[in-house]
């Protein structure tokens, strides 16, 4: 499955300002409902910045996810 990030397709709208002050880690809702669709633990593939918020999720629900797979991902230092 592929996530529908919040303001983009046909997804839930966000106001203007909310969706202007969410950063990379705010994702991690959007990857909370899709994981929340499946029946068993998924394996999340992060690219790119997408890596990151793949990752931050894994480390915050562990035992949430079967394994993670990040392509190319872009990481500050503190992880």
């Amino acid at each position: 499955m592929a996530i529908d990030w919040f303001s983009h397709g046909a997804s839930r709208r966000l106001e203007h300002g909310e969706w202007m002050r969410r950063g990379i880690l705010d994702v991690q809702t959007e990857i909370g409902v899709g994981v929340g669709h499946t029946p068993d633990r998924p394996v999340l593939i992060g690219h790119s910045m997408r890596g990151l918020a793949s990752l931050a999720y894994a480390a915050n629900h562990p035992g949430g996810v079967s394994a993670l797979v990040m392509l190319a991902p872009v990481a500050p230092a503190r992880f």
